[in-house]
C-alpha cells in the first residue's frame, strides 16, 4: 500500500508529517485529510477561533504533492458517505 503524508498549513505555520500512514489509494488519503480537517475545524469552532485558510497537502511516498484539501472541501455537504455513530 502506498504511504501518504499530510502536511498542515495553519495560521501561517506549516506542520509537517514525517511518518505518514499507509492507505489503499489516493481517494482514501483525500477522505482521511477531509475528516481530519473537519475535526480541526470543529475544535476551532468550539474555541471561537476559525482559520478558513487552513489546508492539508497530501504527499505521496515519492515526495510529490498529489492533492490539497482546503476548508471548502471539508465543509462541502455530501462529499463523502455519512459515517454511522456507535
Amino acid at each position: 500500500m502506498p504511504r501518504y503524508r499530510f502536511q498542515i498549513a495553519l495560521r501561517g505555520e506549516v506542520i509537517e508529517d514525517h511518518e505518514g500512514i499507509e492507505l489503499a489509494h489516493r481517494a482514501a488519503a483525500i477522505e482521511h485529510a477531509i475528516v481530519a480537517m473537519r475535526e480541526m475545524l470543529a475544535e476551532d469552532i468550539r474555541q471561537g477561533c476559525v482559520d478558513l485558510t487552513m489546508r492539508i497537502e497530501i504527499i505521496e511516498g515519492c515526495g510529490a504533492t498529489v492533492h490539497v484539501a482546503d476548508c471548502a472541501a471539508a465543509m462541502a455537504v455530501g462529499t463523502m458517505p455519512a459515517r454511522r455513530r456507535a
